[in-house]
Parts: C-alpha cells; structure tokens; sequence
C-alpha cells in the first residue's frame, strides 16, 4: 500500500510538471502575433510614397532574376535591401493600438513619412517614439516597431537602385572614354593602352567598382563625350551630360543619369599614374 501511494505521488508530480511545461512552452512558442499575414516571399509588387518630401515614388517587381526597379527608371533593384525592408510585415507586433481611439496626426500617420503598398496591402510609417521605435500603421491598428525598416527605404530611388555603374558581375574587355583608351589581351591576361598613358589594368578594376551616388531623373541635355565599354555580351554606352560638381553619365536610350562623384569621375575618366619601379627608387 505505502508503494502504491508513493507511485501515485510521483505520477501526480510528473503530471503537474508536464502540464506546466507544455503551458510555458506554449506561452513562449506563440508570443505576439506579426504586423500582418503577407509574408516578404508572397509580395509580387512594391509600391513606396513620400507624402512629406518632394521625392519620386518608386514602383518595383519581383522578377525571376529578383527585384527591379520599373519606375521612375527601369533599373535592376537591390535585391537584399528590398527583401530585408519586407521584413517589416512580418515583424512582432508588440505595442499595439485601434487608429480609432486616437489621433494619427499625434504620431506623424496623417501624413506619414512613407506609405508602402506591398500587392494590395499598404503599410505607413509615422514618426519616432521617444524610445526610438517608430509608429507604423496598417489597417485599423498601429503599432510601435524597432526602427530598423525606415532607413533602408528612406533614401528612395538613391538607396533602393542598383549602383553599380556595369551591374553585378560584369567585367570590361574595352575601354573607351575621351581622355583615353584600353583594352584587355586576347588570352584575358593583361590591359593594353591604345590611347592615353598610365595604368591600364588599375583603370579596368576602377570600371568594375564603379558605383553612383545617386541618379539624376531629369538630366542635363548637354553632350560632352561619349564613354563605351565592351564586356563579353554586350558594348554600353554614356553620354557625359555633365563633369561639374560631379560626373552625369546618361545611358543611351535611358532618360535618367547617374551621379558619381567628382573625386571618383576623375578614376573612371583616365588610368591610374604607374606606380614607379622600386628598384629605380
């Protein structure tokens, strides 16, 4: 009898521990519940508004090859920040409240900072809390989330389009420009200069890197030089609308121009110096 009651006991304090742990555990799993039910994979189309700024909006799709910018410009987008900015529909919502009950204006949601449309679905972004989260609303609630979605679209068309100058993965055989004039061997090993002087493989690994700093959607008119690179598929063209206070070069057959910097023009315009011989040092 004293067995029976000991095994009764303990099967009632192994229960009990149970029950416990499966509440907790189910407490823990579940926590709050995400801002909505679209997730980043399902968006198709991405739609971003700046109602406070003179700002272009920006119309992006998901295309096989990833994400594109198809207006202001037609552009190859920065895949891994516009996924990473998705996020944001599915970020814990914590701090939640009904729009019904309160003043959007008090939180900057009458006019938002950003109204992003991801399909059909539209999610603001208002201002900052004193906490340093930001209000964000979708539907009839808003919420407070850590501030890490705004500043990866705030930049808009300048920090969502894809900067680099040849695009990713893509390497030049040719070179031309006003001031000078390159080309790689045919066994792929070494720069040759036929016009101009300095360093031709440094000015071919400047190409590659070439990034904007932005892009300019209404650029000036003016012609002054034409730059070509061949790569293996293709031959582009820029028209040089501008070299003051930074470089403008206008794609052919494109309406908007990309802005790089006066101190990095000057790289992209004419090779490197040589780098004197040390052993005549």
């Amino acid at each position: 009898m004293r067995l029976r009651r000991s095994l009764n006991l303990v099967l009632a304090v192994a229960i009990v521990a149970g029950a416990g742990a499966a509440w907790f555990a189910g407490q823990t799993d579940s926590g709050p519940p995400p801002l909505t039910t679209l997730t980043p994979a399902d968006v198709q189309t991405l739609t971003l508004a700046f109602p406070r700024e003179a700002r272009a909006s920006l119309r992006l799709e998901r295309r096989r090859d990833g994400w594109h910018v198809t207006e202001p410009i037609e552009r190859a987008a920065r895949d891994g920040r516009v996924v990473t900015a998705l996020t944001v529909l599915t970020a814990p919502a914590r701090s939640c409240y009904p729009v019904a009950e309160h003043d959007p204006a008090e939180f900057g949601l009458k006019h938002p900072h950003l109204r992003m449309q991801a399909d059909a679905l539209t999610v603001e972004f208002g201002d900052r809390a004193a906490d340093g989260r930001r209000y964000v609303r979708t539907g009839d609630r808003f919420c407070l989330l850590p501030d890490q979605f705004w500043p990866l679209m705030k930049r808009g068309l300048d920090g969502l389009a894809a900067p680099g100058v040849l695009g990713t993965g893509t390497s030049p055989r040719r070179i031309a420009t006003p001031r000078a004039e390159a080309r790689l061997s045919a066994d792929g090993e070494a720069w040759d200069l036929m016009r101009g002087s300095g360093d031709a493989g440094a000015w071919a690994a400047r190409w590659r890197a070439a990034r904007a700093s932005g892009f300019v959607l209404d650029p000036p008119a003016a012609d002054l030089g034409r730059i070509r690179i061949a790569t293996d598929g293709a031959i582009m063209e820029w028209r040089i609308a501008a070299r003051e206070p930074a470089l403008v070069l206008v794609p052919t057959g494109a309406d908007y121009g990309l802005e790089i910097g006066a101190g990095d023009a000057q790289r992209l315009l004419a090779p490197p110096a040589n780098e004197p011989d040390a052993e005549s040092s």
